[in-house]
């Protein structure tokens, strides 16, 4: 899973860019839709809408997946606190 900032980052922004693409080629093959014969251009709606839907499970996968990279240093930043230095000075 991702864990570096920046590759996070840059994965959440290019899905957003992903999803607005995908806005703009569903909008734009709707208006298109009857000028392709033989009903075609239900491929070009079905392409827009998918890569709408990609992006944002992307998203998804992308925040749980920092969510539990979180929660596991948090537990293992709690396992640590009992470990205690039990070496003798002398």
């Amino acid at each position: 899973m991702i864990n570096d900032k920046w590759e996070t980052g840059f994965a959440l922004i290019t899905n957003f860019v992903f999803i607005i693409f995908g806005a703009i080629w569903t909008i734009a093959s709707i208006y298109m839709y009857s000028d392709i014969p033989f009903g075609l251009g239900i491929i070009f709606v079905a392409i827009g809408a998918g890569s709408i839907i990609l992006g944002i499970v992307k998203i998804f996968i992308i925040a749980l997946g920092s969510l539990k990279t979180y929660r596991s240093s948090l537990k293992a930043k709690n396992k640590e606190d009992w470990i205690k230095d039990e070496t003798q000075d002398n």
